[in-house]
């Protein structure tokens, strides 16, 4: 299992996931092999991520 600094596997989810790390990816380093388990205890970080999604697609296509 996968931890951070802190020793806890939850700061490291929430670390990967805030940096755009594959929530699959995430879950098996975590040794959580339920990519929907992880993002629904994570989900609150991936508000971020939404945010930057149509940034992102707009820079993509241009």
């Amino acid at each position: 299992m996968f931890a951070s600094e802190t020793g806890s596997p939850s700061s490291s989810a929430g670390l990967l996931l805030a940096k755009n790390v594959n929530p699959k990816v995430a879950s098996e380093m975590l040794s959580n092999f339920s990519v929907p388990i992880t993002l629904g205890i994570y989900s609150h970080v991936l508000l971020n991520i939404q945010d930057s999604a149509p940034r992102a697609l707009e820079e993509a296509l241009s």
